[in-house]
């Protein structure tokens, strides 16, 4: 059974419960997209949490995929993840909609036409490269392709990675 099929299949069976969905981001959009436009909604229970990631997977999202999402699944917000399989890591965004790293986990942002890393100050964007100290499959280490941007100021909903 496809993920989609199980989430679809899943949501009037756990309506009223409260409920985790953890997924692709542009799969999420196409099942709330086709639910609205055939008129249903999911009726989770209050605290339920959508948390989408992966990117659009080769789907060109429209702006209001975030909204569509979050009016088919009944929840405030959409939640973002950031991982890969490489580390034990994954970020979730908090409510100021920023990632925050694990404790093990070690930041280097490097500048992505000389791969050194930038000043740990400020806000600076550049390469994601991560070392993972539980990881104990390889060394832990992995330097990304993604492009991040990074604030080593304060975030204002408190924590402080």
């Amino acid at each position: 059974m496809l993920q989609s099929d199980f989430i679809r299949k899943s949501i009037p069976e756990l309506a009223g419960e409260r409920v985790l969905a953890l997924g692709i981001t542009a799969m999420f959009f196409e099942i709330a997209r086709d639910g609205l436009a055939a008129g249903a909604k999911a009726a989770f229970a209050p605290g339920s949490a959508v948390m989408g990631g992966g990117g659009a997977k080769g789907l060109v999202l429209p702006d209001d995929f975030e909204q569509t999402i979050c009016t088919f699944f009944g929840v405030d917000r959409l939640n973002d993840g950031y991982g890969m399989t490489e580390q034990n890591g994954f970020m979730v965004s908090c409510e100021a909609n920023r990632f925050h790293i694990a404790p093990w986990v070690t930041l280097y942002l490097l500048d992505p036409e000389t791969g050194q890393p930038l000043p740990r100050e400020g806000t600076q964007a550049g390469r994601a490269a991560f070392f993972d100290m539980t990881h104990d499959g390889s060394w832990g280490g992995i330097v990304s392709g993604d492009r991040i941007e990074v604030s080593y100021e304060p975030c204002e909903c408190g924590r402080s990675t």
